[in-house]
């Protein structure tokens, strides 16, 4: 009856078995409620709103900054002149500030001013001619907006010259600087620290999640924009420091458009704190437009460009100039995609380049052939591109006797060891070509690249709040993005850029800038974070941003943190679409670093007594994924192997990086990077994943949520702690499922599902079309197709459990894969292939469709 009973659970997961929703009583009244039937099919149509709601907000935001400000004005002027009104609160308030600033610099700055140098010596360094200019306008303005380019030194510079000029002012300082990644946080503290001379979390320190390096001494901090963004909301207040750098504004991160919010709200309040905001694009003054604050020349912040003049010069063309290559297809602009044809065009271009135009040009100063990068959207593109490469300089081909190319591929999914090629010099004789996504416009910078090719194309993640679902969307770039990516060349020698669009198109049919993130990312992060803040309703924070979102997408996320329950129905005991109380639930999932769905799962994960499982889970989703690349049937048979059966892939991570910790912190199955090459599991991603497990258990302990210990705890088998992660799963993820069709409609669809393969198992079935069965013998080419179904090495025993079958009447050709003779589906013996559990599916329906997707024009059969 025991295994009667699981077998049941297990089948709740199984979707080709009919649901039977059963009609329950109610526990209070007794009446019978009945189930009421619901068209799933139908998406429920809401009116769109857009973003009108945020005028009339915005101008009562500028209305109270400007009277506060005029108020404070006022009060000091008033102070200033020492009348009668000595003994006014807000001027003795005033005194108070003036001589805590004095103690400060004399107990606290004296010392440090003591044990470190803080003079900056001169450098070559562009910014440095404007080092004065730039003092005097941070010292004179609440706000400033600072424009440069990458490599001008404003990162690095900037908050070295403020340190100095407070040592020569002897005042205290405490200088917080922001960066969108961890890794830059890290790397530029570093380096500031090493130019001043002294130890790394001493004057000079960083912070970002749980690592941080930073003592009593430390009064200039990297962090990134996350770690300040929560010090602000907790704190609501920006007196801590003196100065507040903002750096990579121009990338628009939904953190640092918060962030931007909350800084202006708060900077009334600390009229001694001093905003420097760095952007690299010409953009600037939207920014300074943004922080409307009466300043001594102009109601707008000051804008500050430092220039930074190339050594090299790089000539960018278009595709009207490449006409002698004879291009005969014309491009849809309004369909943002890569055309089969510009693949070609793209490999002559490399050609060119290769063997002509670089043999022209002077030789640069460097002992190989300089690269030539390409930016695709994505790892598609990149793999057809790498295939019409080889192609194209392939040993049968006469372009291969004069050019060698060494072809990379750059992109956030591939392991980190594929990724570190791209900087090491090509053999002898040959060129780099380096394939990569925008990965390679600002986060990895290749020195030796001469030429561009730039397909003007890149994938955006959007959201769509109706339904709650974020896809990738192929997109144009913007033309910032293209300059970024021009920017890559002419860093060690003279460059060129082919930009493979019509200049028409690029200087009116493209954005100047990428749409920010808040326009079109989920928002439920955010608006829990407004929730914390507790300055007002959501949508009348969020319509403070420089780009507010549609009144709908924050409507939309508000319903779906109450469906989570992270938001209450109610507003202070009043109904309101926009808004709601947040829970004790919701308040966990906010401090958790991970997407509101997978909090939720940690949250379930404690309830389920399953927490250690869950969190290994959660991080594991939210890292870059853990599985190398799934492009191979090898790939996919480990991820099979990681699952055990359970065909989840929460399962596979949590089982991959529970063996993972065993063989680090055991030594079983030797190093760890030879361990992870085996099974193609990325070693980078596990050890971020490790990281941001410590960081959600240490989050967790501040709440006092930890695992359960003793009698309170549940016990679970291995196979019920699969089906409770599932459940757990499922109660996290709601209610984004793939509902199934109907009972009608998936009869109908199961029998056109049988006639499609002449009823034949679907389960165990394949099946090739187009062949000719009157001009070609079928049973000559049965060895060819088991061939193309297999990737690896002749198994003569796998293709033997392939059954072909051919049908004259349709042209098609039949594959069922069968199981070994000893083990059939129901038989409790050990796993058919690796542990695999022997499911409806058989595994090599999988592989052939992975096949499928991987060799694309390579699954054709070649007939006589």
């Amino acid at each position: 009856m025991e295994d009667d009973g699981k077998d049941d659970l297990l089948d709740f997961f199984d979707f080709s078995k009919p649901f039977a929703r059963n009609t329950v009583r109610s526990a209070i009244s007794g009446v019978e409620r009945r189930s009421i039937n619901i068209d799933t099919q139908t998406i429920p149509v809401r009116r769109v709103q857009g973003t009108e709601y945020a005028k009339a907000i915005v101008k009562q935001e500028e209305a109270r900054v400007m009277s506060d400000w005029a108020a404070d004005d006022k009060l000091n002027k008033s102070t200033g002149s020492r009348m009668d009104d000595v003994d006014d609160a807000s001027s003795i308030a005033e005194e108070d500030d003036e001589h805590l600033g004095r103690v400060r610099a004399k107990e606290l700055m004296e010392p440090i001013f003591s044990r470190y140098n803080l003079t900056v010596t001169p450098n070559k360094l562009t910014i440095h001619q404007s080092k004065e200019h730039i003092l005097k306008t941070i010292r004179e303005n609440p706000v400033v907006v600072l424009q440069g380019a990458t490599g001008c030194g404003k990162t690095t510079q900037v908050p070295q010259y403020l340190l100095e000029d407070a040592y020569k002012r002897n005042e205290w300082c405490n200088i917080i600087v922001t960066q969108p990644r961890k890794i830059a946080a890290t790397s530029i503290a570093r380096r500031v620290a090493a130019e001043r001379s002294c130890e790394l979390g001493s004057l000079v320190g960083f912070k970002v999640g749980l690592k941080e390096k930073i003592s009593e001494d430390t009064r200039l901090t990297y962090v990134t924009t996350g770690v300040l963004l929560n010090r602000l909301i907790n704190s609501k207040n920006l007196s801590s420091y003196t100065h507040i750098i903002l750096d990579e504004v121009h990338e628009r991160e939904v953190d640092m458009d918060f962030l931007l919010i909350i800084v202006r709200r708060l900077l009334t309040q600390s009229r001694h704190t001093k905003i420097i905001l760095m952007s690299a694009t010409i953009e600037s003054s939207e920014f300074a437009q943004y922080f409307k604050i009466p300043g001594p020349n102009s109601l707008f912040a000051p804008q500050l460009a430092v220039s930074n003049q190339p050594q090299h010069d790089v000539t960018v063309f278009y595709l009207e100039n490449l006409e002698k290559l004879r291009i005969d297809f014309s491009i849809k602009y309004e369909q943002p995609e890569v055309h089969e044809k510009m693949y070609y065009v793209a490999a002559k271009v490399a050609i060119v380049c290769d063997r002509y135009i670089d043999e022209c040009e002077t030789a640069s100063n460097i002992d190989y052939k300089p690269s030539i990068i390409m930016f695709l959207p994505g790892i598609n593109e990149i793999e057809r591109m790498a295939e019409v490469l080889r192609n194209f300089v392939g040993d049968n081909n006469p372009n291969s006797l004069q050019t060698k190319f060494t072809i990379l591929k750059l992109h956030s999914t591939l392991p980190s060891e594929e990724q570190a090629l791209v900087f090491r010099p090509p053999p002898p004789g040959h060129r780099k070509v380096i394939l990569s996504t925008n990965i390679a416009e600002s986060s990895v910078t290749i020195p030796d690249v001469k030429f561009v090719i730039d397909f003007c194309l890149h994938r955006l993640l959007v959201a769509d709040s109706l339904n709650n679902f974020t896809t990738l969307q192929t997109q144009w770039a913007s033309r910032n993005n293209c300059i970024q990516r021009a920017g890559r060349a002419g860093r060690v020698m003279n460059g060129r850029v082919y930009r493979l669009v019509n200049k028409h198109f690029y200087d009116n049919g493209m954005a100047q800038s990428t749409e920010p993130e808040m326009v079109r990312c989920p928002l439920a992060a955010v608006v829990l974070k407004t929730k914390l803040l507790d300055m007002g309703p959501p949508h009348t924070i969020l319509a403070l941003a420089m780009s507010p979102p549609n009144l709908s997408d924050v409507s939309n996320t508000v319903l779906q943190l109450k469906e989570a329950g992270a938001l209450l129905r109610t507003a202070k005991g009043v109904y309101d679409v926009q808004d709601g109380d947040i829970t004790y639930l919701g308040q966990l999932m906010s401090q958790i670093p991970v997407d509101i769905s997978l909090a939720k799962l940690v949250v379930l994960g404690y309830v389920f007594s399953v927490l250690e499982e869950a969190i290994i889970i959660a991080a594991g989703m939210n890292v870059k994924n853990v599985f190398c690349t799934m492009r191979s049937v090898e790939a996919l048979r480990i991820k099979r192997y990681f699952a055990n059966g359970s065909a989840s892939d929460g399962i596979a991570i949590l089982n991959a990086y529970t063996w993972w910790r065993s063989v680090k912190e055991q030594g079983t199955g030797g190093d760890t990077v030879g361990w992870c090459q085996r099974y193609m599991l990325d070693l980078k991603s596990l050890t971020e994943m490790a990281e941001l497990v410590q960081e959600i258990t240490h989050r967790l302990k501040t709440a006092n949520i930890r695992v359960v210990a003793g009698a309170r705890n549940a016990r679970w088998t291995d196979r019920e702690r699969t089906v409770v992660l599932k459940v757990v799963m499922a109660g996290a993820f709601y209610p984004n499922y793939f509902l199934p069709l109907s009972s009608s409609e998936r009869d109908l669809g199961d029998r056109m599902v049988y006639t499609e393969i002449g009823g034949r198992n679907p389960f165990r079935t394949v099946f090739f079309c187009g062949f000719d069965h009157y001009n070609h013998i079928g049973p000559l080419y049965r060895n060819q197709i088991r061939a193309l179904l297999t990737e690896r090495k002749v198994d003569p025993e796998r293709q033997a459990l392939m059954k072909i079958d051919f049908e004259r009447s349709t042209n098609k050709i039949f594959v069922q894969f069968e199981y070994p003779p000893d083990l059939q589906p129901g038989q409790n013996q050990i796993r058919y292939d690796e542990r695999n559990m022997v499911d409806r599916i058989h595994p090599g329906v999988y592989e052939a469709i992975k096949l499928r997707q991987v060799r694309r024009s390579q699954s054709e059969l070649l007939v006589m």
